[in-house]
């Protein structure tokens, strides 16, 4: 079993050292970890939410070396804006990772769960902008193998039908599909109020009509105990819905495992 997406005491969100979360891993009998620290680069750089790379990298190292019935690889998940694209490769060198996950957590520079949707002014055209930026970021940005939780908006936002903001999302699909891009699927939802894996079936189904085949699945956990969290019952349903391949990432390198 794999988890793709997990955290350490290295993301400003997460206060449990590696070790720790790796523990918890063993117990599941996962083989797999990818840790993916939070690595937000602004255009701003007094704004940025980074970590020192070599000390990261030297700690997962020495996890390894520690245990050898597990291999755990450095990823990042990294947030980055179209403001902020020029400054990526001078704060950190992506080619040592073995895996980028791209994720999105604001809209504007404001963080999604920062925005109140009750007010007046907040309507479903917030989808179609959130995802709107997610757009033109990745027709730009080309370094990284994983759009992350594609819909992490309806964790926070309202309930908008699939059709409204559909066009934008298979335009992100396409785009994914074309330039052999990995899609993300997490389980972090199960925890949230929508209960769910994301994205949502919809955007799997259409990613999969599209073409699409390169999935990693991850739990995004923060607390040890979510280490690994329903990740076997989501490669079920995977497998449900067509899919038969999940993506391994070593040194940016993509590997196919028949799930």
């Amino acid at each position: 079993m794999y988890d793709f997406h997990i955290h350490s005491i290295y993301s400003n969100d997460c206060k449990y050292e590696l070790d720790e979360m790796i523990k918890s891993a063993r117990i599941r009998k996962l083989k797999i970890v990818y840790c993916c620290d939070h690595f937000d680069v602004h255009s701003e750089p007094h704004k940025d939410l980074t970590f020192d790379a070599d000390e990261y990298w030297k700690e997962i190292k020495r996890i390894n070396k520690k245990y050898d019935d597990i291999e755990v690889l450095a990823g990042i998940e990294m947030n980055i804006d179209l403001n902020s694209i020029v400054r990526v490769d001078n704060v950190v060198d992506l080619q040592e990772f073995d895996l980028i996950i791209l994720s999105f957590h604001r809209i504007n520079n404001i963080f999604l769960n920062e925005i109140d949707y009750n007010e007046i002014n907040i309507d479903k055209n917030i989808y179609r902008e959130y995802y709107y930026q997610i757009l033109e970021v990745i027709k730009k940005y080309k370094n990284y193998d994983v759009l992350g939780h594609l819909d992490y908006i309806d964790r926070f936002g309202p309930d908008i039908k699939f059709a409204y903001y559909k066009d934008i999302i298979a335009e992100i699909l396409k785009i994914l599909i074309k330039e052999g891009k990995s899609l993300e699927v997490s389980t972090s939802g199960f925890s949230h109020r929508v209960a769910r894996q994301y994205p949502k079936k919809e955007i799997l189904t259409l990613y999969k009509k599209l073409g699409g085949t390169n999935i990693i699945i991850g739990s995004d956990a923060h607390y040890p105990e979510h280490v690994g969290f329903n990740c076997k019952n989501i490669i079920n349903y995977l497998k449900k819905l067509g899919f038969e391949n999940i993506s391994v990432y070593r040194k940016r390198g993509m590997q196919k495992i028949r799930i």
